[in-house]
């Protein structure tokens, strides 16, 4: 796709979010990206002429949740485990943010991080083992902590993120888009850490447009200090979800996007 990017084949050539930073191609004219997740200076993170669409740009249905749940125990978790989710690829977890899982976990005794499985063996064996290192640096069990399970069907996912308490939108270079939209649609509170750039601000984008802001960090220090405040207080995990249910309408077939492009 870069190489067709790089050739003029139409008069008027454009690229949408999905990918998360400008070509850098002289070919391309325009970027679309999405209002609510671009900082106030974004034009000048791109080569293209920036079109900003209304809200998150994009019109999408409302997931429907499976009919048939699965339970903790389908994923092999228990009914008194904290779940901290991330269903991010492996990728997007950068080795400066390891400690953050650690730093959480000293402070919710039933902390257990679960994140899936990624696409290539190789990615899960390096990231596991970098978590492995940093919570036993810190005198924590690994095995107590840590869980990957294997990549699920659409519904078994949905699921995983109805048995969870918190998901965590891992802070550094690449925020979630889909995973955040699900999540909220699972009615998971959802934690971010906006950056300077889009491609760091798609859960924060998606918490603006709900309304909802008391989940998003101002740093790495009040990322690790709500994370841990959600995680501990029940209370706070079910109002925080009552108003996701409530108002994540607002997010789904929203079709303001469609009329802006």
């Amino acid at each position: 796709s870069f190489r067709l990017a790089s050739m003029r084949l139409a008069p008027v050539q454009c690229v949408a979010a999905g990918h998360p930073t400008t070509t850098g191609l002289s070919t391309i004219d325009y970027f679309l990206s999405a209002a609510a997740a671009e900082p106030a200076d974004a034009s000048s993170h791109y080569t293209e002429r920036l079109v900003a669409l209304p809200g998150m740009g994009v019109c999408m249905p409302l997931p429907a949740l499976p009919r048939q749940r699965k339970t903790r125990a389908d994923f092999g978790l228990e009914p008194q485990q904290i779940i901290y989710l991330s269903t991010q690829g492996l990728f997007k977890h950068l080795p400066v943010h390891d400690a953050l899982y650690a730093r959480i976990a000293g402070c919710v005794d039933n902390a257990v991080f679960v994140f899936v499985e990624g696409h290539y063996p190789a990615w899960t064996r390096i990231f596991r083992e970098r978590l492995k290192r940093t919570f036993e640096s810190r005198g924590l069990s690994p095995e107590r902590h840590l869980r990957f399970v294997p990549r699920q069907d659409y519904d078994a996912y949905l699921c995983l993120n109805s048995v969870s308490d918190v998901f965590l939108d891992p802070p550094g270079g690449w925020s979630g888009g889909m995973t955040v939209r699900d999540a909220l649609a699972s009615g998971l509170p959802v934690l971010t850490l906006p950056g300077t750039l889009m491609r760091t601000r798609q859960g924060y984008g998606l918490l603006t447009e709900l309304g909802i802001r008391d989940t998003i960090a101002s740093d790495l220090d009040s990322y690790v200090d709500l994370a841990v405040q959600i995680g501990n207080d029940v209370k706070l995990r079910a109002s925080i979800s009552q108003r996701i249910r409530e108002r994540s309408h607002i997010l789904f077939d929203d079709s303001r996007g469609v009329a802006g492009l």
